[in-house]
C-alpha cells in the first residue's frame, strides 16, 4: 500500500478488531495499532464483524468468524473484550517515544477525502525508519468506540485546515479538536447542534476525549485547539474567535458548562499555539493580524490579539514554530511559518531584531510549497523543521543559517500518506524535561525582604527562568527574569518589604517556548526557616533538613487539602529529621516546620 507498510517481524498475537459496519471495499487490510495486527474492514452488507485470528510469519490464519447482529452482540463482545484486557485498535497504552514524530492522518483510506466527516488517527514514526510506523492512535468515531467517557472526534475530510495538532504548554500532551459526530456526515462543520470535541493526548499514548463545547459556540470549522497544562482548551476556527473550554465541561451549555469567548480580535483563524507562555494565534485574512499573540492563557471574554509588528498581512499562518537562536535578542526570537496562501507559499523565516521591536522576514524554505503542519527542534544555531506540504508528504528541513540569516534548507520527504488519507497536523515528542530541579524555597531576610534560591542538576536547552510573586498564592505576576547560563545554583532577592505573607514559584521557559513550574513557597512576615526536603520525588524515607534546632519545633506532613497525616516532634540541636513516607500513597504532599515561637516554613513534595 502506498506511504507505508505494517511492522511484520511480531511474535505471534491474538487481535480482536470491531469495525462497527464501516464500509471500506471487500477484504482491504490496513495498519492498526502496533504490535496489534490488521484491521479488515468488509462492506455495509454484512453489517458488524468480529474478525480473530492470528498473525505468524507474514500469513494470516482465521482462528473464528463471528455474525453479530448491530445492536446486541457487538456490545456484548466489546464488554466482554474490555474485561479481557485485550488490545484494541486505537485505545493504545504505550507511552510515546521522545524525537519521535506524531502525524495527524485524515481518513481510513477506503475512498477519496471529500467535505463528508471523516475519521482520525495519530500515527508516531521514527523519522529514521518511517516506513514503519511505531503506533497507531485512533480515535473514536462511533459511540460503541467512545466508551470511558468518552466522546466521537471527527474532522470534515476536505477541508485542509482540520486536525491540526498542537502541543500543551507544559509538553505533556497533544491537543486537537474536531466534531462530537459519526463518519460520513456532510458537510459536518455547517450542521446545527454538533458539539465540538477536544482531545487531549497523554505521552503515555492514553487519550482523553471528554471534553465538548457547548452547541451555543460549536460554529463553523473547528480546526485546532491548544492547551496550557490540559486543564483548559483554546480553540480557533473559521468564526467566533478564539473560545475557552475548561476540561472535562460536558458541552450542555448551561451555567458554567459554556465556552467563553476570550477574543474576536480575529474572527477567521487557522492556528493557535502555545509559545513563550502566551497564546500564538495564526489566520489568513484581514488587515489586522496574521501571526499575533494573546498574552498568557485567558479564561475571561474580551482579550485583544497583539500582532507580531513586521509580520506580512498577506500571508496565511497555518501552523508556526518558535525558538531562540544565538546572536539574537535575548527569549524566543525566530520564527517559522507554514504558508499555504500564495504570494508566494512555503516555510518563512522571520527573525526580531537585534532592537527587539519587530520580526524582519528572513527567506522562503520550499517557495511555492503548499505547507500546513509544522513542528522543529532547535540544537544550538541549528532548527531541523517537519513540515507537511498539502497534505502530503511529510518533508524534512534542517535550516543551519542561524538568526538573521537567509534560510537554505531543501526538502527531504519523510513519509507518504496512504492513499485516500491526508496528513494534517504534525508534532515532535518532547526529547526531554529542559531543567532537573533539585531543590526551590525562600526564606526571608535579615532585612525583612525575601530571598528565593534553586538548585539545578541539569539544564538541557533552558533558555530563563522567570521569577513570580503572589500575595494569594493564586494570581501571580512576573517580578525578574534570570538567565540560564548552565550553573548549579540560582538566587534572587526581592526588594519589597514583607508585611503579608507573600508567595513565590519561578516559571522555566525552554528555547522552544514550552514551559514548567516549580512547586510554591511561601514567606510569612515572621522569621522564614530555610527548609529543604530530599530526595524529591521520595519512595521510602524523606530527609527535612533545616537551620540548627534551638527551639522546641514539630515537622508534620500533610495533604494539599490541610489534612495532618505524620506528626513528629524536632530533637533540639538537630539539623536533619528523616520521615518514614512509604505508606503515602502517591501523590504531591507538604512539609511544615514550625517552632514555639510560630515562626514556619513549608516546602512540597512528590511520593
Amino acid at each position: 500500500m502506498a506511504g507505508y507498510s505494517h511492522r511484520t517481524a511480531q511474535p505471534p498475537v491474538l487481535a480482536v478488531f470491531l469495525p462497527w459496519g464501516v464500509s471500506a471495499g471487500a477484504g482491504r487490510v490496513r495498519p492498526a495499532a502496533a504490535n496489534v495486527g490488521y484491521e479488515i474492514f468488509l462492506p455495509n452488507v454484512f453489517y458488524f464483524f468480529t474478525i480473530l485470528f492470528v498473525y505468524k510469519k507474514n500469513y494470516l490464519i482465521f482462528f473464528a468468524f463471528i455474525f453479530a447482529a448491530k445492536n446486541y452482540f457487538m456490545k456484548k463482545i466489546f464488554t466482554y473484550l474490555l474485561g479481557l484486557g485485550l488490545p484494541l485498535a486505537g485505545i493504545s497504552q504505550t507511552p510515546f517515544t521522545p524525537g519521535n514524530l506524531v502525524v495527524v492522518q485524515v481518513g481510513s483510506g477506503g475512498a477519496g477525502l471529500t467535505n463528508k466527516s471523516a475519521p482520525v488517527s495519530l500515527i508516531e514514526i521514527n523519522p529514521s525508519s518511517p516506513n514503519t510506523p511505531v503506533q497507531t492512535i485512533q480515535l473514536p468515531y462511533t459511540t460503541t468506540m467512545a466508551t470511558g467517557g468518552n466522546n466521537r472526534l471527527v474532522v470534515q475530510g476536505s477541508s485542509s485546515n482540520d486536525g491540526n495538532l498542537t502541543i500543551s504548554a507544559n509538553g505533556a500532551y497533544f491537543i486537537m479538536t474536531g466534531y462530537n459526530a459519526d463518519t460520513g456526515i456532510a458537510t459536518i462543520s455547517g450542521v446545527a447542534g454538533t458539539n465540538r470535541t477536544f482531545a487531549r493526548i497523554g505521552m503515555n499514548g492514553a487519550f482523553n476525549t471528554t471534553t465538548l463545547m457547548d452547541t451555543a459556540k460549536s460554529k463553523g470549522n473547528a480546526r485546532c485547539a491548544a492547551s496550557n497544562d490540559g486543564s483548559g482548551f483554546w480553540m480557533a476556527g473559521s468564526t467566533g474567535g478564539v473560545k475557552y473550554v475548561p476540561f472535562g465541561s460536558a458541552g450542555t451549555g448551561i451555567g458554567g458548562d459554556t465556552a467563553v469567548v476570550v477574543s474576536t480580535t480575529v474572527g477567521n483563524l487557522r492556528t493557535i499555539q502555545p509559545f513563550g507562555g502566551d497564546l500564538i494565534i495564526g489566520n489568513s485574512s484581514g488587515t489586522i493580524s496574521r501571526v499575533g499573540k494573546l498574552t498568557g492563557f485567558p479564561t475571561n471574554s474580551g482579550n485583544t490579539i497583539t500582532p507580531l509588528p513586521g509580520v506580512s498581512l498577506t500571508l496565511t499562518s497555518n501552523s508556526v514554530y518558535f525558538t531562540s537562536l544565538p546572536g539574537g535578542p535575548s527569549g524566543l526570537n525566530t520564527l517559522y511559518i507554514a504558508d499555504d496562501g500564495g504570494n508566494p507559499s512555503g516555510i518563512k523565516k522571520y527573525c526580531l531584531n537585534a532592537a527587539g521591536t519587530n520580526w524582519d522576514s528572513i527567506g522562503i524554505i520550499d517557495a511555492t510549497g503548499n505547507y500546513r503542519g509544522l513542528t522543529g527542534i532547535t540544537t544550538g544555531s541549528t532548527v531541523a523543521l517537519s513540515a507537511i506540504k498539502s497534505g502530503s508528504p511529510l518533508n524534512a528541513f534542517v535550516d543551519a543559517t542561524g538568526w538573521g540569516v537567509a534560510p537554505t534548507a531543501t526538502a527531504t520527504k519523510i513519509l507518504s500518506a496512504p492513499t485516500n488519507t491526508a496528513f494534517r497536523g504534525v508534532q515532535l515528542v518532547p526529547i526531554s524535561v529542559p531543567v532537573n530541579l533539585l531543590s526551590f524555597n525562600a526564606s526571608k531576610t535579615d532585612a525583612g525582604n525575601a530571598k528565593i534560591w534553586w538548585v539545578i542538576a541539569s539544564e538541557v536547552n533552558l533558555d530563563k527562568y522567570i521569577v513570580e510573586r503572589s500575595i494569594d498564592g493564586k494570581n501571580f505576576n512576573e517580578l525578574s527574569t534570570v538567565k540560564a547560563n548552565n550553573q548549579s545554583n540560582y538566587e534572587f532577592t526581592d526588594a519589597k518589604i514583607i508585611d503579608v505573607t507573600t508567595y513565590y514559584r519561578v516559571k522555566f521557559i525552554n528555547n522552544n517556548g514550552t514551559f514548567s513550574y516549580t512547586n510554591v513557597v511561601a514567606v510569612t512576615p515572621k522569621k522564614s526557616i530555610k527548609l529543604d526536603v530530599f530526595p524529591n520525588p521520595v519512595k521510602s524515607n524523606l530527609i527535612i533538613s533545616y537551620p540548627k534546632s534551638t527551639l522546641v519545633s514539630n515537622v508534620r506532613i500533610t495533604s494539599l487539602d490541610g489534612k495532618t497525616l505524620v506528626n513528629q516532634a524536632v530533637q533540639l540541636g538537630s539539623t536533619q529529621t528523616s520521615l518514614d513516607v512509604s505508606k503515602l500513597i502517591s501523590g504531591n504532599y507538604l512539609v511544615i516546620f514550625n517552632d514555639a515561637e510560630g515562626n514556619i516554613s513549608t516546602q512540597s513534595f512528590v511520593k
